[in-house]
């Protein structure tokens, strides 16, 4: 079986086993649409690090204290991005779900990442209608109005 080429047809992709040597295999990937699964994989990765970027944003305070950015009007434009970008990129791997199992998984999650996003948007283009942006007055408001207890 040493150096043996076998060749494994299917209507969605063709494999050829290259076998160098007893113990190792490889395997050569022949007309594989792989735009459908790099477009999806690059929406999911950007929108996963954007969404990281702003829990730190969040987690640390830093939309308190920075007040000259608008950053409700910022997360507001990424979410409504992110769930036209998961749309597209779910619809694609939706089409492409009944040949690969893996692709129809991935069109699952990114139709649950678009209920998510698009959820997170409502709550901020409510946030922002309302008028109750994140500026450090409102969270100094918020405290300061308390008085203390008359006994």
């Amino acid at each position: 079986m040493l150096g043996q080429i076998q060749t494994v047809s299917d209507p969605t992709l063709s494999v050829g086993l290259v076998d160098c040597s007893p113990n190792t295999c490889y395997r050569v990937l022949i007309g594989v649409d792989f735009s459908a699964a790099s477009f999806f994989e690059f929406v999911a990765v950007v929108g996963f690090i954007w969404t990281l970027v702003f829990f730190f944003l969040y987690f640390l305070k830093i939309v308190y204290v920075v007040t000259r950015v608008p950053w409700l009007i910022i997360d507001l434009i990424l979410c409504a991005v992110w769930v036209v970008l998961y749309v597209i990129a779910s619809i694609v791997a939706a089409t492409k779900g009944g040949y690969h199992s893996s692709m129809a998984a991935a069109a699952f999650f990114g139709f649950c990442c678009v209920v998510v996003f698009g959820i997170n948007a409502f709550f901020l283009f409510r946030d922002y209608r309302s008028g109750s942006g994140m500026t450090s007055t409102n969270v100094q408001s918020a405290h300061t109005d308390t008085k203390p207890p008359a006994y």
